[in-house]
């Protein structure tokens, strides 16, 4: 399942930008 691990890896992906990315922010002062 080539498909379904693409968009695995995907989702994987958007799911650790995403909590890099809100951890980045809550570390910076607005």
């Amino acid at each position: 399942m080539p498909l379904a691990s693409a968009e695995y890896r995907l989702y994987m992906n958007s799911v650790v930008y995403c909590s890099w990315h809100f951890s980045f922010l809550s570390t910076r002062p607005l």
